[in-house]
């Protein structure tokens, strides 16, 4: 409904601005009302411009046809890039290789932390090995 809504909206102003009629109340508003929907129309479309070219990457990085998103955008403007970047992107094969190798980073450093905790004043849990192997620092007698 909301972007229906949009375009009935640009037809209305696209109607008021351009037609004239004496006879109809919203085709005959004065011409400095005319001239400023014409300028705000103009301002939509020029920002429009650089959402419908961000949403060429954006629907290219999604897998979806970035020739239809870059046209959608260029009429409907933010209701329909927030459309599109409500979809996930999809996941190149580098950017998932990294995550992986980062997640897998965690998860040494969370078992050499469970195997080795740090010392108490009561001493190592684990002995004075265990700590030794995993530490670099010294042994507290």
């Amino acid at each position: 409904y909301l972007q229906s809504g949009h375009l009935i909206l640009l037809f209305v102003c696209l109607l008021s601005s351009l037609a004239y009629s004496p006879d109809f109340p919203l085709t005959s508003l004065p011409d400095e009302y005319r001239d400023l929907i014409k300028l705000g129309i103009a301002i939509t479309y020029v920002i429009n411009t650089g959402v419908a070219a961000y949403a060429t990457f954006a629907a290219r990085d999604r897998g979806l046809p970035a020739a239809f998103w870059a046209v959608k955008c260029w009429v409907l403007g933010g209701v329909a890039l927030n459309e599109l970047t409500s979809i996930a992107p999809l996941k190149d094969k580098k950017s998932s290789d990294i995550a992986q190798r980062t997640l897998n980073a965690n998860r040494v450093l969370i078992r050499r932390s469970a195997v080795s905790p740090e010392p108490t004043s009561l001493g190592n849990p684990l002995g004075k090995r265990a700590y030794r192997r995993h530490s670099a620092r010294p042994l507290a007698h």
